[in-house]
């Protein structure tokens, strides 16, 4: 009797411990899927803002009669404070405008694509992308973009700040169609147009539509930091 009872005590303890362990492994199996869905919620692992700073955007604009040049600026800065702290991203600046005979060089790589320091992203754009006086070259832009996105993996958001690009010499939807057509779903436009031109804001569209991603928004409704903030996370988030 009593070798009985040792026995059915110890099987007790033997499936205590194995309920245990089960507990312990579906937990340790939830928390593993849990960080798994965290990262592909993730839509971006990179940005890019081309930032136009041609001669047409010496123009005024808005209530404050500030130049479209400034106003790009601003957006840009903005946009950088609401890139979503604490989440692996890259980033680069493109500044385009640029009066050079060259067309190649009728772009600067400001800040090529690297690990994002909020901090060292306003400085940039504060103190390194002024205004030009040369037509756009947006299509070299993209150009640009397109041949150094080679060497950046993952998925990467291509923001566009333009005054509406009329004066661009080359063809900018040649060459968004060639950069998607190179990365796929690995890149996405995204335009914010500084203007009121419907044809000027109709081509800023066509570039996004043609990606069949991103979106195409106006100065006008992104002008609130608070309402940049959502824009900078839907790049990165489905949700906001």
């Amino acid at each position: 009797m009593k070798i009985r009872r040792k026995s059915m005590a110890l099987t007790i303890i033997a499936l205590m411990v194995g309920a245990v362990l089960i507990l312990g492994l579906a937990q340790l199996g939830r928390g593993a899927g849990a960080g798994k869905s965290a990262a592909q919620g993730q839509k971006h692992d990179n940005f890019v803002l081309l930032i136009d700073q041609s001669n047409e955007m010496n123009l005024p604009y808005g209530s404050k009669a500030l130049k479209k040049s400034v106003i790009a600026r601003q957006l840009a800065n903005s946009f950088v404070k609401g890139v979503p702290d604490k989440i692996p991203v890259k980033g680069g600046i493109y500044m385009y405008g640029i009066l050079a005979k060259n067309p190649s060089n009728t772009v600067i790589r400001v800040l090529k694509v690297q690990g994002f320091n909020r901090e060292q992203f306003e400085d940039t754009i504060k103190n390194r992308i002024k205004d030009q006086t040369g037509p756009s070259s947006l299509s070299w832009a993209l150009k640009m973009v397109k041949d150094d996105l080679g060497q950046v993996p993952g998925r990467t958001a291509v923001i566009i700040l333009s005054g509406g690009n009329k004066s661009d010499p080359g063809k900018p939807s040649q060459e968004a169609a060639a950069l998607k057509k190179a990365y796929g779903p690995r890149v996405c436009i995204y335009t914010i147009y500084i203007g009121k031109n419907k044809d000027e804001a109709r081509f800023l569209k066509g570039l996004v539509d043609d990606g069949r991603c991103g979106i195409a928004l106006n100065a006008d409704s992104v002008d609130d930091d608070a309402v940049m903030r959502k824009f900078a996370r839907s790049v990165f988030f489905n949700t906001l």
